[in-house]
């Protein structure tokens, strides 16, 4: 399971009254920008005067030079949303700072603004020339771009965009297009659901696509130009609508697969990685995995090695075609990385392989590997176990690009009655302990739970696809390991749609004075842990204390109180809050009756429970 730590806000401020409960930012412009620039950003919304700071989740990116919040037109959004007001800040964005989506809030002379998107690419950004809507919709009216990897920064209001590329035989045409992922709109239809297609210069269709497994509704798509020439790459809404949408488009002969296998290795180990699903064939890559367990983002390109399989998985065959876009080595240079990474797991589990179809025997804990490349595929494990011990078992799936929906099953060797199954998994097992319900998202396709076998012996674990598919690309993980007893916090604003609510999820102390916000709690998957808690906090400034009363068993919410002292001056901090078990003993004489020491039992110093939310 991850290990991860909650993470908030905590602003001291001037002893003012805090703004009302509303969404300060909804417009970012540009909406995004090239490593190693600085690069000017609009910032629209209300509420915006004397903005202090812009404060980002991440390094390796900066606001400096803002300035005063200026008015502008107004305009009306979705559900009483308005523009008012803009500040223009200049955005330092690090040569190595993290390329991705950057989240930020403003920090004013009173409380901190809701959360704005800024994209870091790789990139130099090239902004769409189209002089109005409809002048680029068809490839005679295609804007001519450079034929080396760019990000368009582009607008799309029910019409199309059309881009001219330059392409020589067995060169990659790969598009990655940002919309949906740059989380513009607070509330909308369908109007950031783009498409991509690629074209000949005779008009005919040679690649396209509307959803991808990486980003789901944000296109990608890659191919090799068949012949030299020039190719329209055409970017529109799927469903058109009069609705205006910015999008990054990143366009270029950069490498693009689609999965690694495995999806996953022990920490801090050497892993050679199969990369699927770039078109001009499998790329075999050996990395070094960083010696912090969870998720990583990795961006191919140090060793990889084409084996001239097109989009199949393959072992190397020893086949080295040399292929446009990689170095003589193989590997693909710098300025051809994908401007996105492929998610990986890291884990202190040893890796175990599918065994080409023939079960395979396993020795727990560990990390099963494979890929369901056929319909009605199963991959089948045998463990041997003992009865009452309790494992941990987490699939990683969708979750890591995959387009496997997996279905785990348990049985006895001896039987054919299935023990225990695994199909979806809630949201709050996902690791999204503050999403509503009501969210949907591809980590839930991917099973989670605790199995505590019923006797001795040997089991068979399988692994299928439960649509009966399967596909080149259906990567899988399934990690098992015993379980253990983990408490998560984490901040949900409990307010309509759970739009963002700075007043309920981050702490906005005045000087001098005290603020109070809720904390909630979610047992992690396998916990048992029934005794007390407490919560402590690293990284709160000097001057600022975190007062918590005693957290009782099965207590799910508690209020935090954050006081700050006269003297400390404005400022914000990232903080991390963890819970711990409390001291069972002490908590008992202070929290229940001196009769009742039945309550009492488990008495002792369990380890700190741990995780983050997200």
């Amino acid at each position: 399971m991850r290990t991860i730590l909650l993470t908030a806000l905590i602003l001291i401020h001037s002893p003012l009254f805090a703004g009302p409960v509303q969404r300060h930012i909804e417009r970012v412009m540009p909406r995004g920008g090239q490593r190693g620039t600085t690069v000017e950003v609009k910032i629209q919304g209300v509420e915006l005067n004397d903005v202090r700071e812009a404060i980002f989740y991440r390094g390796g990116i900066e606001g400096v030079e803002i300035s005063a919040a200026k008015s502008i037109p107004h305009r009306s959004l979705h559900h009483g949303a308005r523009i008012e007001q803009e500040v223009t800040c200049k955005f330092r964005i690090a040569a190595d700072c993290p390329v991705g989506v950057h989240a930020f809030r403003l920090r004013t002379a009173r409380e901190l603004s809701t959360v704005g998107t800024f994209r870091v690419t790789p990139f130099p950004v090239v902004t769409e020339t189209e002089p109005s809507s409809g002048k680029n919709d068809l490839p005679s009216q295609a804007e001519t771009i450079p034929p080396t990897n760019v990000t368009i920064a582009g607008q799309i209001q029910g019409d199309a965009d059309c881009f001219r590329v330059t392409r020589k035989a067995g060169e990659r045409i790969s598009v990655e297009v940002d919309s949906v992922w740059l989380t513009e709109i607070a509330y909308g239809e369908a109007e950031n659901d783009l498409s991509v297609q690629i074209l000949d210069e005779q008009g005919k269709l040679l690649a396209r696509n509307d959803d991808s497994m990486l980003h789901v509704q944000d296109p990608i798509i890659s191919t090799l130009a068949p012949r030299d020439g020039d190719y329209i790459v055409r970017i529109q809404q799927s469903v058109p609508l009069d609705s205006q949408v910015n999008y990054l488009a990143h366009i270029g002969t950069f490498v693009r697969p689609l999965v690694a296998f495995p999806a996953g290795g022990p920490a801090g180990q050497p892993l050679k990685l199969r990369l699927l699903g770039d078109p001009a064939g499998e790329i075999v890559e050996t990395i070094s995995l960083p010696s912090t367990v969870g998720d990583f983002d990795f961006f191919p390109g140090s060793t990889s090695v084409p084996t001239g399989e097109p989009g199949g998985v393959s072992p190397r065959t020893g086949n080295e075609q040399q292929v446009r876009g990689l170095t003589p080595s193989g590997s693909p240079s710098a300025s051809n990385q994908p401007p996105s990474p492929l998610p990986l797991r890291i884990s202190s589990l040893t890796n175990v392989m599918e065994n080409d179809g023939r079960e395979t025997s396993v020795m727990l804990p560990a990390a099963l590997n494979g890929i369901i490349a056929k319909p009605f595929e199963e991959d089948v494990y045998r463990l041997t176990v003992k009865k009452a011990e309790r494992y941990s078992i987490e699939v990683f799936a969708r979750s890591v690009g995959s387009p496997l929906d997996p279905k785990v099953w348990i049985r006895r060797a001896d039987s054919s009655t299935i023990e225990i199954e695994g199909d979806d998994t809630p949201i709050g097992n996902s690791h999204f302990y503050s999403a509503s319900g009501s969210i949907q998202r591809k980590e839930q396709l991917d099973p989670s739970f605790v199995w505590e076998p019923k006797e001795d012996g040997e089991y068979v674990l399988g692994v299928t696809d439960m649509r009966g598919l399967g596909d080149p690309l259906s990567v899988y993980r399934v990690e098992i390991e015993p379980a253990h007893d983990s408490i998560n916090t984490y901040l949900f604003a409990r307010v309509i749609d759970s739009m963002q609510c700075p007043r309920l999820t981050t702490a906005t102390v005045p000087q001098g004075n005290r603020w109070t916000v809720t904390f909630n709690l979610k047992e992690g998957l396998g916990n048992r842990y029934r005794g007390p808690l407490e919560l402590f906090a690293t990284g709160l400034p000097d001057g600022v204390q975190m007062i918590v009363p005693p957290i009782l068993p099965g207590q799910s919410s508690v209020p935090v109180q954050f006081v700050a002292s006269d003297d400390v001056q404005p400022q914000s901090a990232l903080i991390e809050v963890q819970a711990r078990a409390a001291n069972v003993v002490q908590a008992a004489r202070l929290l229940l009756p001196a009769a009742d020491k039945s309550r009492e039992e488990g008495a002792g110093e369990p380890p700190v429970l741990r995780r983050r939310c997200q």
